[in-house]
Formats: structure tokens, sequence, C-alpha cells
């Protein structure tokens, strides 16, 4: 059976004036430099009282061998969205909320899905291939933080 061990979770917020587009480019261009494929799955923007809410959820998935996959999840909720001119750009301008949480994935494929399956997963991963885990586990952690300090780069956060 397909799970999942989650190995980063952060938070990233910004008041102020920022470029959403940007934002989103930067995720898109860092996930192609590192061979993740790069999925948006919503992208829902409503029209408030207070001004524009847009709604983002991005997927960037890396699938590693035929067990292994490592995934970084991006949720964005930007509120009070109001476009402001700057010089001879139009920038955002609101209340910026990006959560970040990265994960690897074990059983991409779902090959273990009866009982007696599961039981061997479960031993293969706890005496076999616990350090392939903690190896995977560092790489998608250090991938997670690289992506968050070129998001932090792009708000202009740094």
């Amino acid at each position: 059976m397909k799970h999942s061990k989650t190995v980063f979770n952060q938070r990233l917020v910004k008041k102020g004036v920022f470029n959403l587009k940007q934002v989103i480019s930067t995720v898109s261009a860092w996930a192609k430099e590192n061979e993740y494929d790069f999925v948006e799955n919503r992208n829902v923007t409503k029209e408030k009282d207070k001004g524009i809410e847009v709604n983002i959820e991005m997927i960037c998935l890396r699938d590693v061998d035929e067990y292994f996959s490592r995934v970084i999840k991006l949720d964005f909720l930007v509120i009070k969205i109001k476009k402001v001119k700057l010089g001879a750009s139009t920038l955002d301008k609101g209340e910026f909320e990006a959560r970040l949480s990265s994960e690897v994935v074990l059983d991409r494929k779902n090959k273990y899905h009866s009982y007696f399956s599961e039981k061997l997963m479960e031993i293969n991963e706890k005496y076999f291939i616990n350090k392939q885990i903690d190896d995977h586990k560092e790489i998608v952690w250090k991938d997670a933080h690289e992506l968050l300090s070129a998001m932090k780069k792009s708000l202009g956060l740094t």
C-alpha cells in the first residue's frame, strides 16, 4: 500500500507588495532545474469585499525508481489582492501565505496492497531499506529548503 513519510513542513508569510506570477514562475523554474515534474492542481480566484482571493495548489514530483518518489507540495493563499503600479510594472498588494511540505512516497506504484504484501513491505522498510529511506528524506528536505529559499528571494524576504 502506498504511503509517505513527511519530512519538511514550513509556512511563509508576506504582507505588502509582491509579484505572484514571479513566485509561481520561480517555483516552476526550480522544479524544472531540479528535474521535478511541476503540476498546478488548483487555481481558484474569488472576488471578495476586501479584494481578490487566490488559492493555488501545486505539486513538484520526482519519481526516483520503482519504489520511491519525492514530493513537494505547495499551497498558496493570497487574500486582499489589489493591483498596484510601481514604476513601469504592475504588482500585487495583499497578504501572501505559502505552506510548503515535502515527503518521501514509498511503494509509489502501489504493488504491495494485500495484507501479506504490506507485512513484507514493513519488514523490508525496517530492516533492509531504512538507510535508503533516510537518504531520500535528507535529499527531499534539502530540496524543499532550497525551494523555500528561492521563494523567499523572489518575495524579497532575504
